[in-house]
C-alpha cells in the first residue's frame, strides 16, 4: 500500500494583522474596498489582510497597499476603532500587550474627511489619509521612527494618492502647528498648496476632546510635531471640522497687521467662516 500525503498550499504572510472588535474590522475592511478597484480585501482566519484580484484595473490604492501588504520581511499590526481613545486619525502603539509596529486607527477621523475629489477637490480625502497611516506603520516597521515614517512613509503616499485622485491639494513639510483653543477645543493647521493656482494655505482640522479640560500631553505620539510628551492617559478626541484657510497675499500683508488687533479679537468667528468646507458625514 502507497501512503498519500495531502499537500496544503500554505498563503504567504500578509505583512498587515487587523486586530480590533468584529465589527470595527468589518469597517476597516468595507472602506479600503471603497478606496480599491480590481479586487476585495478580506480578512483570513487569523486577521492578516487579503487581497483577492478579479481581473479589472487595480487602482492606486490598492496597488500601493498590495505593496505593502506583500512585504513579507516584518509583520505589521494595525489596530482599528470606531472612535479610538487619545487618537487623532492614527498613532504609534503599541498600547499595553499590542506587538511592536502597531499603529493604532481611528476610523470615525477618516470617515470626516470626502471620499472624492467631486465632493472636495483640494483637502485630504478619506483614501489619502487611509493611505498616510498604512504608509507610515509599513515604513516604521516597529521602530518608532516618527520623522522617518511620518515624511517618508505617511506624507509621501498621501500626496502620491491625492495626485492620482486628481486632487488640486498638496500637503507640504515641515510646519504642523497644533494650538488648544481652551476648553476642550483645539485646532491642527497643516501647511498646503493649491497646486494648479501655486496658492499656498492650511488644511485646517478643528475638534474636541471628551474629558474636560484639553492638555497637550493627553494627545498619543503622532498628532502633531509639537514636541509635547504624552502622559498615558487616553481621552476620547474627534474631529468637528475641516476646511482650507489661503496664506494672505504677500502684499495684504501690511493691511493685515493693521488689522490685527481687531482680526485678534473674533479670530475664532473669523477661521470659522474664512473658506470653510464642511466635514464628510
Amino acid at each position: 500500500m502507497v501512503a498519500t500525503l495531502a499537500v496544503v498550499s500554505l498563503p504567504a504572510r500578509a505583512a498587515f494583522v487587523i486586530t480590533g472588535n468584529a465589527a470595527d474590522q468589518t469597517t476597516f475592511i468595507n472602506m479600503i474596498n471603497g478606496y480599491s478597484t480590481g479586487g476585495a480585501w478580506s480578512l483570513n482566519m487569523v486577521n492578516q489582510l487579503v487581497w483577492t484580484a478579479n481581473g479589472g484595473a487595480v487602482d492606486f490604492f490598492a496597488s500601493r497597499l498590495n505593496t505593502f501588504n506583500g512585504d513579507n520581511l516584518n509583520n505589521r499590526t494595525v489596530d482599528v476603532k470606531q472612535n479610538y481613545p487619545g487618537v487623532l486619525v492614527g498613532a504609534f502603539g503599541p498600547l499595553a500587550g499590542q506587538p511592536n509596529g502597531t499603529q493604532l486607527l481611528d476610523l470615525g477621523d477618516i470617515q470626516k474627511f470626502s471620499l472624492t475629489t467631486a465632493a472636495q477637490p483640494l483637502l485630504d480625502l478619506q483614501p489619502s489619509v487611509m493611505i498616510h497611516e498604512l504608509g507610515e506603520v509599513y515604513q516604521d516597521g516597529g521602530a518608532a521612527n516618527f520623522n522617518n515614517a511620518h515624511v517618508f512613509g505617511g506624507i509621501t503616499e498621501e500626496n502620491s494618492q491625492l495626485a492620482a485622485l486628481g486632487s488640486r491639494g498638496q500637503r507640504q513639510t515641515p510646519g504642523d502647528q497644533f494650538t488648544a483653543l481652551g476648553g476642550n477645543q483645539w485646532q491642527l493647521k497643516i501647511p498646503w498648496r493649491d497646486v494648479p493656482n501655486n496658492k499656498p494655505g492650511w488644511e485646517v482640522i478643528t475638534g474636541t476632546t471628551t474629558a474636560g479640560m484639553f492638555n497637550i500631553t493627553q494627545i498619543a505620539p503622532g498628532l502633531a510635531e509639537t514636541g509635547a510628551t504624552y502622559d498615558g492617559s487616553r481621552d476620547d478626541i474627534a474631529i468637528d471640522s475641516i476646511y482650507f484657510q489661503p496664506v494672505p497675499e504677500p502684499r495684504n500683508a501690511g493691511m493685515l497687521f493693521g488689522l490685527g488687533l481687531l482680526i485678534f479679537g473674533c479670530g475664532w468667528s473669523v477661521r470659522q467662516r474664512s473658506n470653510r468646507l464642511p466635514a464628510a458625514a
